[in-house]
């Protein structure tokens, strides 16, 4: 089987443009990261953390919760789009057991909105509905 990978002219050029803007994107994920770490911090739940010898660009800004499903039933109403980032463990469709940090983490782990589009007054809306359920 093969795939044909090639770039119109138009979406080649689409492409440099983006690039051109990816410095002013990263910034922007970074500054609503910092915005959700000093949150997450100031009401004593963990933040993701990235290695000392790298540099984060905060493609998906994922935590840990017990209260998942009041996090997303709040997000839904009010319409923010709060994602379950791991899919259903592999094992569970094996129909196997044992593997207790991977149901853990299917259970637990929410991806919380982080586009560059956001607005601060999204990103307050974003932090609101995450407060203690």
């Amino acid at each position: 089987m093969r795939f044909n990978y090639k770039l119109t002219d138009m979406q080649a050029a689409l492409g440099l443009t983006q690039l051109r803007k990816l410095p002013v994107l990263i910034a922007r994920r970074r500054a609503i990261a910092g915005r959700y770490d000093a949150f997450l911090q100031q009401n004593c739940l963990s933040i993701p953390v990235c290695p000392v010898d790298r540099d984060h660009i905060y493609y998906r800004y994922v935590i840990r919760t017990e209260r998942l499903s009041g996090i997303l039933y709040a997000g839904r109403g009010a319409g923010i789009a709060y994602r379950r980032p791991v899919f259903k463990p592999l094992h569970h469709y094996l129909g196997m057991t044992g593997y207790p940090e991977s149901d853990r983490a299917f259970l637990e782990t929410l991806s919380i909105p982080i586009y560059p589009s956001l607005s601060n007054s999204e990103v307050k809306s974003i932090l609101r509905h995450l407060r203690p359920i």
